[in-house]
């Protein structure tokens, strides 16, 4: 894979945006695994979600699926669970100009955690479960995408949401994975509130 490029504070520029359009399949597959597997995280640091409160940290630069987590989250490991945004810039999805954001876990035994890491990854579900049956997720955010689903036949994805985008246009592909994460910042308190209750009932 080649190296990081530098990005501008706004992004990549207009003139770049307009060239990555119409570019052939061999062009494509170079351009999203020499460019946008960086980028993107780039963009992330450079131009923040809109989502008060809440600091990203992206991860797993530069391969065919990137991570984005609130800091906060970090927490879930004293719980043996390592919870994060997932999305895929690939050459195909990209080329297609669908975007997938999926609310991933894996779970982490080092020995060290505080509980059970398959009872955590329970919970998380059922908390997950029960925000999605009481409060429509189409209320919750401005309905950007197009569709949105719990997952329970995948033991590390919990929540996917898909979306379009111009295909073949990289800024597209950097508002869109903005829009997703925005769309998403439900989440993260429900989260955030059920790794303290862990943490409340390990202390009692």
């Amino acid at each position: 894979m080649g190296e990081p490029t530098d990005g501008g504070d706004d992004g990549p520029s207009a003139a770049k945006r307009e060239g990555q359009r119409g570019l052939s399949d061999s062009r494509a597959e170079e351009f999203v695994t020499r460019t946008l597997q960086y980028e993107w995280a780039d963009t992330i640091v450079a131009n923040p979600p809109e989502t008060e409160g809440i600091s990203w940290v992206p991860g797993n630069i530069g391969d065919s699926w990137g991570r984005v987590a609130p800091d906060a989250w970090s927490v879930g490991r004293e719980f043996g669970v390592d919870l994060y945004f997932r999305h895929h810039p690939t050459p195909e999805l990209f080329g297609r100009g669908t975007f997938h954001l999926e609310l991933t876990v894996d779970t982490v035994e080092d020995g060290n955690q505080a509980s059970p890491a398959d009872e955590n990854l329970g919970t998380l579900r059922e908390v997950l479960a029960d925000a999605v049956a009481h409060d429509d997720p189409d209320e919750l955010v401005d309905g950007s995408w197009v569709e949105s689903t719990l997952v329970e036949d995948d033991e590390h994805v919990l929540w996917r949401a898909t979306y379009n985008f111009s295909a073949g246009d990289d800024v597209a592909y950097h508002e869109t994975l903005q829009t997703a994460i925005e769309d998403h910042a439900w989440i993260v308190p429900l989260v955030t509130d059920a790794f303290q209750s862990m943490a409340n009932d390990l202390s009692d």
